[in-house]
């Protein structure tokens, strides 16, 4: 606002990512179902992929394990539950990215339905 007012030019941000948004509207009701709508579960993907992306232009990555570690100590959910649904999450965007529809629904019935080997 500052920089238009004395230039008469809008900001150009020079950083490569900064006009990147991670997610988009459609992105976020897609994780949100994913997340069967849950408030929680959303929470703790949302600060996993926001982790990550704080982490994803740095030459080295020192420190992503320790933050996304907290992101689950901080989380209202329980530890096992809540890493084993990321990483159903992270097996689901990984079969997507390589066209691996086997694992892209397996990964998204366990997601829908529970983990494999749940009761119930």
């Amino acid at each position: 606002m500052i920089f238009h007012e004395v230039t008469g030019e809008k900001f150009q941000d020079p950083r490569a990512t900064a006009d990147a948004t991670t997610l988009g509207p459609d992105e976020w009701a897609i994780l949100a179902n994913l997340c069967d709508d849950d408030p929680m579960y959303l929470e703790l993907v949302a600060k996993l992929l926001d982790t990550e992306r704080k982490y994803q232009t740095m030459s080295r990555r020192t420190g992503i394990y320790k933050a996304l570690q907290t992101c689950f100590e901080t989380s209202g959910l329980a530890k096992t539950p809540a890493i084993q649904r990321a990483e159903t999450i992270r097996d689901l965007k990984i079969a997507e990215e390589q066209g691996d529809v086997e694992t892209f629904q397996t990964a998204w019935a366990d997601l829908k339905f529970g983990q494999r080997g749940d009761a119930g």
